[in-house]
Formats: structure tokens, C-alpha cells, sequence
């Protein structure tokens, strides 16, 4: 994948515009709202981090997952093993 320098070079600009602003009293919506403009590239990166699952699906996929692959019938399965299992989740 080829890197876009301008493109690089304006976000590390950002970053460091970034870090360099003071702290606020502001929750982070609030903050990312009103410095939308002056940090337009680290909206998008902060949307892309920041952002809530709208539902809980692969939480209860993987507790699913777990109830049946875990059960008294497999009660000695040792815990290495499961994590293996859970993790081609």
C-alpha cells in the first residue's frame, strides 16, 4: 500500500497541533464538534476510534460461543484450549 506523503505529512501537522492545545472542560463529542474544522483529519481518525457498536451481537456471539463449547459435558476442557476456540471467533 503506498503512502500519500502530503497527505501523511498534513495529519502529523494535526497531531501536533493536536497535542499542543490545551486541555477543556469538554466532553469528547463536544471537543471533536467544535474543532471539526481547524482538525479535519483527526475527526475522521477520532471517529473511526471513538466509535460505539450500535449493537451488542459480537459480545453475545462470543458468550454463545462459549455456553456451548464450554459445558458440564466439557467441564475438564482446559483454558488454553478454549481461548483457542474463541479466538477464531
Amino acid at each position: 500500500m503506498a503512502v500519500n506523503v502530503p497527505e501523511a505529512r498534513n495529519v502529523r501537522h494535526e497531531f501536533e497541533k493536536y497535542m499542543t492545545m490545551p486541555l477543556t472542560e469538554q466532553t469528547a463529542l463536544q471537543f471533536w464538534k467544535t474543532e471539526k474544522k481547524k482538525l479535519p483529519r483527526m475527526v475522521t481518525i477520532a471517529k473511526q476510534l471513538l466509535a460505539i457498536p450500535a449493537t451488542s451481537t459480537g459480545c453475545e456471539r462470543v458468550f454463545s460461543l462459549c455456553g456451548n463449547t464450554l459445558s458440564e459435558r466439557r467441564a475438564r476442557m482446559q483454558s488454553e484450549t478454549l481461548e483457542k476456540q474463541i479466538s477464531k471467533v
